[in-house]
C-alpha cells in the first residue's frame, strides 16, 4: 500500500520514493538539514477502517516557517521494509529542502520518533 501511495504521489508531482540526502551523510545513513524547508507534504491513508489517502501540502512562507523547527536535524534515514501493520495509518512524507527532496515511506510502527512532531503537525492542518 505505501509504494502504491508513492507511485501516485510521483504521479501526481510530489516526488517519488527514491530520497536525495541534503547535507553530509553519516555512517548511520541520517543526513544533515543543510537547506531551508521550501515545501513539506503529507499523504496518509489507512487505519483500523480503511481511511481513503487524504494529503496535505505545505509551501507558504509562513507555514513552512512554523514546521520547520519540527525538521529533525540530522533528519533521520527512511524505514526499511514493511512492517505488516493491518491497522496502522500508512504515510509518505515528503519534504523539499535546499531543491533537492527527501521522501519517507512509513506506518505508524516504523515512524522514525523524531519525524513524529512534524507529522503531527501537518496532520492537524488537515482539519477534518
Amino acid at each position: 500500500m505505501i509504494a502504491i501511495l508513492a507511485a501516485l504521489l510521483a504521479f501526481l508531482g510530489f516526488g517519488g520514493v527514491a530520497t536525495s540526502d541534503v547535507g553530509t551523510g553519516s555512517s548511520t545513513g541520517t543526513t544533515l538539514v543543510a537547506a531551508p524547508l521550501e515545501r513539506a507534504s503529507l499523504t496518509w491513508s489507512g487505519g483500523f477502517t480503511g481511511q481513503p489517502a487524504r494529503t496535505v501540502v505545505v509551501s507558504d512562507e509562513a507555514g513552512l516557517a512554523e514546521l520547520a523547527g519540527l525538521v529533525p536535524d540530522p533528519l533521520p534515514a527512511p524505514p526499511s521494509g514493511e512492517t505488516g501493520c493491518a491497522d496502522c495509518f500508512e504515510y509518505v512524507l515528503v519534504l523539499e529542502l535546499g531543491g533537492q527532496e527527501r521522501t519517507y515511506a512509513f506506518d505508524d510502527a516504523n515512524q522514525p520518533e523524531s519525524l513524529a512532531p512534524l507529522v503531527g503537525a501537518l496532520r492537524a492542518r488537515d482539519g477534518a
